[in-house]
């Protein structure tokens, strides 16, 4: 039967009483009278003579102590108090120290760093000065809005303006080479820029000097500044590289500074360098690019000074574009059509279409950093307390020597946050090899800086805190329950408070097993879905491929009079005459190349995807695609509308039936329909996640002519792109000219799939890490405390082995519940992870039995280690000591 309590509100009338160092005596004595009388008169007559006393107390009480000084708070000395209680508790039991402090600091340099890569990518301001004072400016039309001008607009916006510092850029891509022999460059973004635009954003130079007006002088090197954390990832920080070359795409550039840390710019992709936007004729060999008639699109942002309004800058914006907008454009000799400038903040990521993503992946993010500390915080808790079960005596006899519930709650609460302080400094130790780990994973570009900042830290210690303070509740409870006679005595817990921390121990085994399945049946899931996307046959030749890319100028009709001049034909015949090129041909759209062309048909009352492509004639045999029937396309039928088409399509459009000669008058931009003349094998050209197969080719027409890609066929395409490049790029020196391989997009289609199951792999080996300290732990506790229990059963007959079954049962019953209960919660949550799970169903009895296999496992092992120390335990020592 519990014991009897006196009634809660005299308890809360006697701690208005300012009793002072007597109260615990005071309180001690009136319990014991309280006692007497239940037992001999019953609870309702004691309470009333509680009440009697209580007011005897209040009325006794010298009115001095009601109005004396209040002395001076002693929580300082009593915190230190506890404080060095802690550290002597922490010294008898080392091992559950180390074990409790390793298990936390791991969670939360994970949690940290996986915070810290996500912070950088898609949450970390652009990085500026006062960035509030930082607008895009839009223009709005009769159609809708853009962000993009051209040069030329700008320009005449700039001089019409008098009350806004208006700054230019475009971004772009370029091949960074440290020497003019670098045989594969790496593609780095950067970012052409007018000569206020570092300062614009209130850059300084960390080394060097920023842009100058003499850097936009044609006819010298372009000038380049790296940005803080390129330097510092790809040249070491060296401060010598101050008038040092970089060839960039080429083009021999002089390196004149060094941007101090954090500046980014309103870009989403941090650039390695900024460059003068007079560089870009240099660099892309386009002569009169960025001049006073030139139509190249340009992203224009304003800084407002300090005494000018966002309202009084709209308002002049608007009417400069207003009347900028009937006046002739030197770029065009007539009038700039929709120039109508609007000023929208500069950072806003979280406004866009894509915010929802971003929004969705943050959430996924932390949630499994959430399931992470949760685990190293239930390790926390269950030693604490198995710990505290242990010290129910030292409590009991602290309570019955004067010491307050509260002051044991706050004991085990400063035991709690100093494990967590300890953890958060060994955390921040293993920060910096963790977060570089996730960073290389998660294949990072080497512009973002994703090392840690203020905020970061400032997660990491709130971690730390959070996790100690509430690992440390339920052991605080525990305490707050302490019973003061029982434990005094020796004797084992009334009301069941004893078997309370058992229950709560294997309430904590059981949830660390479901959060560790759930996130192990997560690792295992996309490891399945990314072993089986890299062996997916895509059905030609793409190893052996390479991509020409020419990128035409569009001043006038320039463009089209170069295309007219046979400018591919000649690509053609010279990329054919590069040593190591076996073939070359024509396409619009090259396999993984990112562009594509597609709309939904209805067949069968179903919606499907139909992709198509414009192709040279002998496309098929250089992209080692097989026919299956028919035929390909002649040069002669370039003008015609036939067309080949897939297996797949073949047989959802006339199944069972010969498709050679039937029309298909269901093709886009097309009401006559084509004629099919051939069909393909099935292969996969556009995303690896789409293999529906439903494919349609045609002639490449003249009208395409302008966006085609040579594509050429290689034993060893990567060894001749540089020849390929130079040799394209010969034939017209106005034209840009970019290479790749068919082989690097694909592999650029496979790096989410990779980085997204190498991190959870890594997240699942950190969540079976912490299950397994937690239990080895707390096993280890437990065979210690119940020494006596297992002396006691041997020394009446129970085998050694017996007992180590009884452990087993006991340890593993928990875990068994958990994994039940994680797996279901796997089976049921699976629609939400099947959006990322490629040709992998999200209940594939593989990949759930490997998870299940390696958490029984692992925990069994956990298990057993301490539970084999069964076998040194003496019978006869055990109950001598008793």
């Amino acid at each position: 039967m519990n014991e009897a309590r006196p009634p809660r509100l005299a308890r809360l009338l006697l701690r208005l009483v300012p009793l002072g160092e007597r109260r615990p005596e005071v309180t001690a004595d009136l319990h014991e009278a309280f006692l007497r009388r239940a037992e001999s008169h019953g609870r309702r007559a004691a309470g009333r003579g509680y009440y009697r006393d209580v007011v005897s107390v209040l009325t006794d009480t010298p009115r001095r102590i009601f109005f004396s000084r209040p002395r001076p708070s002693r929580w300082p000395a009593d915190a230190a108090a506890d404080l060095g209680y802690a550290i002597r508790v922490f010294r008898r039991q080392p091992g559950a120290v180390i074990v409790a402090v390793a298990g936390l600091a791991l969670a939360i340099a994970v949690g940290t760093s996986v915070f810290s890569l996500v912070y950088a990518i898609a949450l970390r301001p652009y990085g500026m000065t006062d960035p509030d004072r930082v607008y895009r400016v839009g223009r709005t039309y009769e159609q809708g809005m853009s962000t993009s001008w051209t040069y030329a607009e700008f320009l005449r916006l700039r001089a019409a303006t008098s009350v806004v510092d208006l700054t230019a850029l475009f971004s772009d891509g370029v091949l960074v080479a440290t020497s003019a022999e670098e045989l594969r460059p790496s593609s780095q973004p950067v970012t052409f820029v007018t000569d206020n635009y570092l300062k614009m954003l209130g850059a300084t130079a960390a080394h060097g000097r920023l842009f100058s007006a003499s850097d936009s002088v044609p006819g010298q090197p372009p000038a380049a500044v790296v940005s803080y954390t390129y330097w510092e990832r790809r040249f070491g920080r060296d401060s010598a590289i101050i008038g040092k070359t970089v060839w960039l795409s080429g083009t021999p550039s002089v390196v004149v500074g060094v941007a101090a840390r954090g500046i980014t710019g309103p870009t989403d992709r941090p650039p390695a360098f900024w460059l003068p936007l007079s560089a870009y004729e240099a660099i892309y060999r386009v002569p009169g690019s960025f001049t006073a008639t030139s139509s190249e699109g340009v992203s224009v942002y304003a800084r407002l000074p300090g005494d000018v309004t966002r309202e009084r800058a709209q308002a002049e914006l608007a009417t400069v574009s207003t009347t900028l907008a009937a006046a002739p454009s030197a770029a065009d000799a007539g009038p700039t059509r929709g120039l109508l400038a609007r000023l929208d903040p500069a950072d806003d990521r979280l406004g866009d279409s894509d915010s929802g993503v971003v929004v969705a992946v943050v959430a996924v993010v932390l949630t499994v950093v959430a399931l992470i500390l949760l685990l190293a915080c239930a390790n926390v808790a269950n030693l604490q307390l198995a710990s505290a079960s242990a010290r129910r005596r030292e409590f009991g006899m602290r309570l019955a020597l004067g010491a307050g519930r509260g002051r044991l709650v706050r004991q085990m609460l400063v035991e709690s946050l100093l494990l967590g302080a300890g953890a958060g400094v060994v955390g921040l130790l293993l920060l910096g090899m963790i977060l570089p780990m996730f960073a290389t994973l998660a294949a990072a570009p080497e512009s973002f800086d994703v090392a840690p900042d203020l905020r970061v830290y400032l997660f990491l210690a709130a971690t730390a805190a959070a996790a100690g303070l509430g690992a440390g509740l339920m052991p605080a409870r525990l305490a707050a329950k302490a019973d003061v006679l029982s434990a005094a005595q020796g004797r084992a817990m009334r009301g069941g408070i004893a078997e309370r921390p058992s229950r709560l121990r294997s309430l904590l085994v059981c949830g660390q097993a479901a959060a560790s399945i759930l996130l192990l049946v997560l690792a295992a899931l996309l490891t399945r879905a990314m072993v089986h996307i890299s062996s997916v046959d895509v059905g030609f030749a793409a190893e052996s491929l390479a991509i020409i890319t020419p990128s035409f100028p569009r001043e006038g009709n320039r463009h089209k009079t170069i295309v007219q001049r046979g400018y591919f034909d000649v690509a053609i015949a010279r990329a054919r005459a590069v040593p190591g090129v076996e073939a070359a041909t024509l396409t619009a759209y090259p396999p993984f190349s990112g562009v594509s062309e597609s709309s939904q048909l209805t067949i069968d009352g179903r919606p499907v995807v139909l992709y198509w492509n414009y192709v040279s004639p002998n496309f098929f045999d250089v992209a080692g695609m097989r026919l299956v029937r028919g035929r390909g396309f002649t040069t002669a039928e370039t003008a015609e509308r036939v067309a080949v088409i897939s297996e797949s399509m073949a047989h959802v459009l006339w199944p069972g039936a010969d498709p050679i000669g039937q029309v298909l008058d269901r093709v886009p931009g097309d009401a006559k329909g084509v004629r099919v003349i051939g069909v393909v094998a099935d292969a996969i050209t556009t995303r690896l996640t789409d293999n529906s197969g439903l494919m349609l080719y045609r002639p490449l027409m003249a009208e395409q002519l302008l966006g085609a890609r040579v594509m050429v066929r290689a034993a060893a395409p990567g060894a001749v792109l540089a020849s390929l490049e130079r040799t394209i790029r010969s034939i017209e020196p106005g034209v840009r000219v970019g290479a790749d391989t068919v082989a690097d997009g694909l592999s650029a289609q496979l790096q989410p799939p990779r980085a997204f199951a190498a991190m959870a792999a890594l997240v699942g080996a950190v969540a079976l890490s912490l299950a397994v300290i937690g239990l080895f732990g707390v096993t280890s506790l437990l065979v210690g405390q119940r020494t006596r229990e297992i002396g006691v059963r041997m020394a009446i007959g129970a085998t050694i082995a017996d007992v180590r079954r009884q452990m087993l049962r006991d340890s593993l019953r928990p875990v068994a519940i958990g994994l039940a209960v994680g797996l279901s919660l796997a089976l049921a949550g699976g629609q939400f992870m099947a959006a990322a799970l490629y040709g992998v169903s999200s209940r594939d009895p593989l990949a759930l039995a490997a998870a299940v296999s390696v958490l029984g496992l692992a925990a069994f092992a956990a298990v057993a280690i301490p539970v084999q120390r069964v076998a040194q335990i003496d019978p006869a020592r055990t109950l001598r000591a008793d």
